[in-house]
């Protein structure tokens, strides 16, 4: 609660559109219990999107100016893969694997796009 507190602020600077993207996988992470995720997408994702911290590569490669490190959110179809521990589920999240705030700032740019 204290990421979507805190984070207000940059949610409010987000186009309508996204904004209603960012409701819509807040609910989602909620009702299945994935509070990694929901706390990723409002301490990290908005963020990431707002700061202008994703840089498109290529159509199907993204580079993400996360928080400890560069990421690389590559598109395979419509499937979004990441290099960091989160989607890796290793490191602090063994066993833990889940969709990361780089891909969720993907997702959210897309919308817009």
């Amino acid at each position: 609660a204290r990421a979507i507190i805190t984070n207000l602020p940059a949610f409010d600077q987000l186009s309508a559109e996204v904004r209603q993207r960012v409701v819509a996988m807040a609910q989602r992470y909620a009702t299945t219990a994935q509070l990694t995720q929901l706390r990723k997408l409002f301490s990290n994702a908005i963020l990431y999107v707002n700061e202008g911290l994703v840089d498109v590569v290529d159509a199907h490669t993204y580079n993400v100016h996360g928080r400890t490190r560069d990421h690389i959110v590559k598109k395979h179809i419509n499937i979004l893969t990441c290099d960091c521990d989160l989607f890796l589920g290793k490191g602090t999240f063994a066993g833990l694997a889940g969709e990361c705030s780089h891909i969720q700032a993907i997702t959210l740019m897309s919308t817009s796009r």
